[in-house]
């Protein structure tokens, strides 16, 4: 079954939820100046943090994020858990903190 033939209404209201849960807690986190991006895909403009350096250590504490010139890009799948978003944005948190 691919994910095409999975897009139900329902499916597409959790994606909604995940979506405001995510750019609500992106938006408050420091030295993020703005957060953008459709859906589950999500760009965050940073202040004062290197894109590229802020998605390396990410990975190293387990976080795969990926960066557009100045921007880190979050693509989470449309399935994730919120167990694992909370997850996600405790790493990011720690990191642009740093």
């Amino acid at each position: 079954v691919s994910i095409v033939e999975r897009i139900t209404d329902n499916l597409l209201l959790e994606v909604q939820g995940k979506r405001a849960y995510m750019r609500t807690h992106l938006g408050r986190m420091p030295n993020v100046l703005g957060v953008s991006g459709l859906g589950l895909m999500i760009g965050l403009e940073l202040k004062d943090k290197n894109a590229r350096e802020v998605a390396e250590k990410c990975l190293e504490k387990g976080l795969i994020v990926l960066t557009a010139k100045n921007k880190l890009r979050l693509l989470p799948p449309l399935t994730v858990k919120k167990s694992e978003m909370d997850r996600a944005l405790q790493i990011l948190n720690e990191v642009i903190s740093e």
